[in-house]
């Protein structure tokens, strides 16, 4: 017969099958179950029945809702939906299952969550992303469907082979070092690669020194811009490994004349070639991918005598350092020759090939301007010479034209700095030529060429013993570019 018993000394509220009437605790313990709250604040249930594994239900109109059996082994707890079938339902073996019965739409095993149906995950906000795969090193032995994520980026294992990183499809390596040998390694997943090279621009040529009786003095030539290069491999004829040279901009020359009249401007040092090959020298030996020609420096200035602009590099050689009183030669290469370094003559424009640095004439008071190129560096204009001639405007990269780089310095003033390349890949423009003395004073400085690949400006010439002429504007650095498709 059922009791129900409450004793209040125990703080115990016991269901027991016992004696009808009996007001003792079941000793037994053999059909009862007790609450039981403590001093301490807990409330605990206990059912003692030897004849069944339930120990706890709940029951609606519709079947059984939810129950705790007393077993160690099996479905430990179970929540049933209106059929009375578990729709979640905790085991001994460490799983949890959750959803249709007999399905395993959830199934949490230990340290792993599967998940058999489809997963919808809410939308992401301006304060979180609703999935989040942390950080962390590629797994040992990864089966196909893994994703992961390190620092490099995402990753999955496909057909039994790691593909990745997933960065938009594409990774860019961009290297601006110059000095060193650079190293770029093959991304795992890689299906083409584009590299994209630009050489350092060529330094405008030092201003001589003159006296202020002499009416015929000049400004160094402007530095030849560097060459672009572009080509496109399949990654899997390229080795896991490419060593990568990033040509300097000239700056090491280009010295304005000093001391006493009349003196003769260095001039400017000649651009660095960039590369990359499967060699490891600087320069490669062998094994040349890809070949972007710097520029040649300016000639220095010099009393009576033209000064002549470095040419442009070229994707096959560099450009020649400008000497003589004509024109010198830019960098050869199919597809993509540099344009000449010339005197006192218009230049010819390029289009892979760098600008033309530009000269002044010995005895006229033409100005022309340094040379420009479609997709390699402007050259560099000449410094400002006799025959009250100011600097002249450096080359421009992305025309057919010539001019349109930094502009030339007026008598008295600096040539401006070529601006840097934009943000689809194109060279700097040339730097325009310093600016002539008027009295007696030193000579104005060439602007530098911008990055990559812009020529130097000529510097201006100096008047009288004592004064020194202007430098030359330094080349613009080099660049190399390397596009991964994934």
């Amino acid at each position: 017969m059922p009791n129900i018993l409450i004793h209040p000394n125990s703080g115990i509220l016991e269901f027991n099958t016992g004696t009808t009437g009996s007001s003792s605790l079941d000793a037994s313990m053999s059909g009862a179950a007790r609450l039981a709250f403590t001093n301490s604040g807990t409330l605990g249930l206990t059912s003692y029945s030897t004849g069944t594994v339930d120990r706890f239900f709940v029951e609606g109109v519709n079947g059984r809702l939810f129950e705790v059996d007393d077993v160690m082994t099996g479905s430990l707890m179970s929540v049933n939906d209106i059929a009375g079938l578990p729709i979640f339902e905790v085991f001994s073996d460490d799983r949890v299952v959750m959803g249709q019965y007999n399905q395993s739409t959830l199934v949490v095993s230990g340290v792993f969550v599967n998940i058999s149906g489809k997963a919808t995950i809410a939308a992401s906000s301006t304060g979180r992303a609703n999935f989040n795969l942390p950080h962390g090193t590629a797994p040992t032995s990864p089966t196909n469907g893994d994703l992961w994520t390190t620092n490099s980026g995402l990753y999955a294992q496909i057909s039994g082979s790691t593909v990745g990183p997933f960065v938009g499809q594409t990774k860019v390596d961009v290297y601006t070092t110059t000095g060193t040998v650079n190293t770029w390694s093959k991304p795992t997943g890689a299906k083409a690669v584009t590299i994209i090279a630009n050489g350092g621009g060529g330094q405008g040529g030092g201003g001589c020194l003159s006296s202020l009786a002499f009416s015929n003095p000049n400004g160094g030539g402007g530095g030849g811009g560097g060459a672009m290069n572009i080509k496109t491999f399949a990654a899997d004829n390229l080795p896991s490994s490419l060593y990568v040279v990033v040509g300097a901009g000239g700056r090491t020359g280009g010295q304005g004349a000093s001391g006493a009249v009349p003196a003769i401007g260095t001039a400017g040092q000649a651009g660095g070639n960039s590369t990359v090959a499967t060699n490891n020298t600087n320069p490669p030996t062998a094994g040349i991918l890809i070949f972007a020609g710097g520029g040649g420096g300016g000639k220095g200035g010099q009393e009576n005598v033209t000064s002549v602009g470095g040419g442009g590099g070229g994707v096959g050689s560099a450009g020649t350092t400008g000497t003589g009183t004509s024109t010198v030669a830019g960098g050869g290469g199919i597809g993509g020759s540099g344009a000449s370094g010339v005197g006192n003559n218009a230049v010819s424009p390029t289009e892979w090939g760098g600008g033309g640095g530009q000269g002044h004439g010995a005895t006229n008071s033409n100005n022309f301007f340094g040379g420009g190129s479609l997709h390699g560096g402007g050259g560099g204009g000449g410094g400002g010479g006799g025959n009250a001639r100011a600097g002249m405007d450096g080359g421009a990269s992305g025309i057919w034209s010539v001019g349109g780089g930094g502009g030339g310095g007026a008598a008295g003033a600096a040539g401006s700095a070529g601006a840097d390349a934009g943000t689809l890949y194109s060279s700097g423009n040339g730097g325009g030529g310093g600016g002539r003395q008027n009295s007696s004073g030193n000579g104005f400085a060439g602007g530098i060429g911008g990055f990559p690949s812009g020529g130097g400006g000529g510097g201006g010439f100096a008047r009288d013993t004592g004064f020194t002429g202007g430098a030359g504007g330094n080349g613009g650095n080099g660049r190399v570019i390397i596009i991964t498709y994934f």
